[in-house]
């Protein structure tokens, strides 16, 4: 029982936490505001899809834990995949992929989608297997694990739903792209010496700190901006609503002005001081609620998102469930948490 469980909780529930559907829930939800996808039928594709999306998550994980079961050993790293014998494990990535791919069939008539699942599979695969192995090969590799995480799902979403050849789907698919950027560079960053160390060959040891700081530096910084591009197109696009003389998406630009107003330029003087902040630091999103974790997390993670799935709700109450699920996700109901966002705020920490 517990190999079960901790084969089912690798990488801290990271199959839950870090599927497309909870990591691109605002787009979701601005297409459900956007096409007035208010029924029955909208909420059982998303059922559907999420169900694609946490079978897909989990070979993304297992694939590169069944590749990297001995390296991960010399860095000191958990991989349940290492403590099963190897044809156990290889029948356990070959069983959730092939899940994957008969999830995927239940999409493949809207246009694209399989052109898009099909280059997400390969580059999930290859990542880390043998020959091509991407992830030990430079730049190519931080590109890779960039479009297997955040930019192919993203584009998966809008394809399932049948939005793939439109604008909007450009705009939010650029943003989750600069957001996967700063997440990836900063996990080459902090796993820069352990991959030092086994001759590991990523951006960061062929570069060195200082350029993978400043293009972390970088990342950040368009990050903000894109969001900020997206919640100008939540604006233009989201249609008013009856009785309201504004329309519902400006309370989130004006937000998110008052957090840029605050964080703008800071990973500039960071570096200046040699002391640049990771808000991307698992430890650091845990105990840290400031404008700086606010506008690179929380903000478009949770409140973006929630606020557009209560309007949802106004529109069909099923769509309940949207609010139920990130509430139970990021512990909404926690009275820690709120005191925690307030203490943050009123002391400012971290934020320079």
């Amino acid at each position: 029982m517990g190999r079960l469980l901790a084969l089912l909780g690798w990488r801290s529930w990271g199959v839950v936490r870090y599927n497309s559907v909870l990591q691109n829930a605002m787009a979701l939800f601005y297409l459900a505001l956007a096409y007035r996808q208010f029924s029955w039928s909208f909420l059982g594709s998303v059922g559907l899809f999420t169900l694609l999306s946490l079978s897909a998550t989990a070979y993304g994980y297992l694939i590169n834990d069944w590749a990297d079961r001995q390296l991960d050993q010399e860095h000191g790293k958990s991989n349940v995949l290492a403590q099963v014998r190897p044809a156990v494990a290889l029948t356990i990535v070959t069983m959730v992929g092939g899940i994957s791919v008969a999830m995927s069939t239940l999409f493949w008539a809207r246009p694209g989608f399989l052109l898009t699942f099909a280059v997400w599979f390969s580059l999930a695969t290859f990542y880390s297997l043998p020959p091509l192995r991407l992830k030990v090969r430079g730049g190519m590799g931080l590109a890779a694990t960039i479009l297997a995480q955040q930019t192919m799902p993203a584009l998966m979403v809008f394809a399932a739903f049948g939005r793939l050849w439109r604008w909007e789907t450009l705009i939010f698919v650029l943003y989750v792209t600069c957001r996967g950027a700063t997440s990836d560079i900063a996990h080459q960053m902090r796993d820069r010496g352990n991959d030092e160390n086994t001759d590991t060959r990523t951006v960061a040891v062929r570069r060195g700190h200082k350029w993978i700081a400043s293009a972390y530096a970088w990342a950040l910084e368009a990050e903000k901006l894109m969001l900020g591009i997206v919640m100008l197109f939540l604006v233009l696009r989201l249609p008013a609503v009856p009785g309201f003389a504004l329309r519902p998406a400006w309370l989130l630009l004006v937000f998110y002005l008052l957090l840029y107003a605050v964080t703008a330029g800071r990973t500039w003087s960071q570096i200046r001081r040699g002391r640049l902040i990771d808000p991307h630091d698992p430890y650091r999103q845990a105990t840290t609620r400031d404008a700086y974790q606010m506008i690179h997390h929380s903000f478009p993670s949770v409140a973006a998102p929630l606020y557009l799935a209560l309007w949802m709700m106004a529109y069909f109450w099923p769509n309940v469930i949207f609010v139920v699920v990130l509430g139970a996700r990021f512990k909404l109901w926690s009275p820690r948490l709120w005191i925690g966002t307030f203490r943050g705020w009123m002391g400012g920490h971290g934020i320079g």
